[in-house]
């Protein structure tokens, strides 16, 4: 592991992951069970409609958003790419209002991809980036000392995904009875990184004594980079031509034997590093989320925002997302998601192709629902069914459908802002499901 690389993945931000994993991936794989039961209905014939049981937070126009957060309440123009270093720095100093920083399906998600990109943000968000081109008269790139950058949205990948590979840093539960002058054991890790963040350990000590009863070692990785990087190839008889050998993907970082998830990955390691600077440089650590098909995946997102914060001890309601409605089943079910998320909620948007993806998937096994060339499915025709949802949506709302970002936002006083209709709010989440961790008492 580069230098670099382990200023990412320090002690205090691998415990932060696997709080994160312990309390919501076993979520996260039930939701995942349930998309593909939903498949299974689908494929039998059954078409998505709005959900009968959800019906009174559609019809409830009490209920309220979070109002625009610094440096989201101008989205005309955003930009959106990758998080390589150069992409970063000329992205930022572009003049767009936004930049999506994307960890999805912009970014080829490697090891290195991934934990270059965490280190790039970091710097970036501390103005403490530059980037030269090879070669003897490269061209240096840097933040712009004057004027406005735009205001960073870290897309992590979707709820679908697992941080797999080669490399692998290992956390293994402790087998033996927990005493209560147990501590985390750092073998191999400088005694003075762990006593720098023995306080932060301690908040998440009692957190997982209470809830998950378990404790963690960080070992070093097994495999040199030259075995990382090793090509296995096999040779076509018929073709004599070297082809890839499959292999068994094995993850990047496993917690009590297990994958993490991706999502929890990209989004743990930002929120981490970055959620105070990002509120100290006048914006917030604010997200794209991708992929969602459900309320309840947006429920998933909006407890691992609560927890987090609770953490770190960042007041709850300073992370933001926009949700992307980028599948066909989330289209009906707009309302929930803003709903579930209405705190830390910055409205929703569309994204085309992987819409267009999301139906071809979905109706695969209907003959009445084949789709022509995607060059003939224009806004007008296959996106009219979202914008005609969405439409309704806004007008609920008060609030327009822009036509150029359709980015929709109740852009009203927050839910939470208000003691008093906080306590006699009588909404009860439809759906709950048996929740594995909860933030401890204050």
């Amino acid at each position: 592991m580069s230098d670099e690389h382990a200023t990412v993945l320090t002690p205090d931000a691998l415990r932060f992951l696997a709080t994160l994993h312990r309390c919501f991936n076993g979520r996260r794989l039930a939701l995942l069970a349930a998309r593909q039961a939903r498949q299974q209905r689908l494929d039998a014939g059954e078409l998505p409609d709005f959900l009968p049981h959800t019906q009174a937070v559609r019809a409830d126009p009490s209920w309220r958003g979070a109002p625009p957060a610094p440096g989201l309440v101008d989205r005309r123009v955003e930009i959106t790419g990758p998080v390589d270093r150069k992409m970063v720095i000329n992205a930022l100093n572009c003049g767009a209002s936004t930049f999506m920083a994307d960890f999805e399906d912009s970014n080829a998600p490697t090891w290195k991809n991934s934990l270059d990109g965490q280190a790039n943000l970091r710097d970036a968000l501390r103005r403490d980036i530059s980037y030269r081109a090879p070669g003897g008269g490269g061209k240096t790139y840097t933040l712009a000392e004057e004027g406005k950058l735009a205001t960073l949205i870290v897309r992590p990948r979707g709820w679908h995904m697992e941080e797999v590979g080669w490399l692998i840093v290992r956390f293994e539960r402790e087998r033996a009875r927990r005493s209560s002058s147990a501590r985390w054991d750092f073998s191999g890790l400088a005694a003075a990184a762990a006593a720098a963040s023995f306080a932060f350990l301690e908040r998440v000590d009692s957190f997982e004594r209470k809830w998950t009863k378990t404790a963690c070692s960080v070992t070093h990785p097994p495999f040199p980079q030259a075995q990382i990087d090793q090509k296995h190839k096999q040779t076509n008889k018929r073709t004599q031509k070297p082809t890839p050998k499959k292999q068994k993907q094995k993850a990047h970082l496993l917690v009590d034997g297990e994958p993490t998830s991706a999502s929890l990955f990209d989004f743990g390691l930002f929120f981490f590093h970055n959620a105070r600077q990002s509120v100290a440089v006048g914006q917030g650590p604010y997200f794209y989320l991708p992929k969602m098909e459900s309320h309840l995946e947006a429920r998933l997102w909006n407890d691992v925002f609560g927890v987090s914060q609770d953490l770190l001890k960042i007041p709850r309601g300073t992370i933001r997302a926009t949700v992307l409605i980028e599948t066909i089943l989330a289209a009906f079910e707009m309302e929930e998601i803003l709903f579930e998320l209405r705190e830390h909620s910055a409205g929703l948007n569309c994204g085309r192709w992987d819409y267009i993806f999301s139906f071809i998937k979905k109706f695969r096994n209907r003959p009445d629902m084949v789709l022509p060339d995607r060059s003939a499915i224009t806004m007008v025709r296959l996106l009219c069914l979202f914008f005609s949802l969405a439409a309704s949506l806004a007008r609920s709302l008060d609030r327009p459908l822009f036509p150029l970002l359709p980015s929709l936002s109740p852009n009203r006083p927050s839910l939470l802002s208000s003691p008093t209709r906080q306590n006699t709010h009588t909404h009860t989440r439809p759906d709950t499901p048996t929740t594995q961790c909860r933030p401890p008492p204050s």
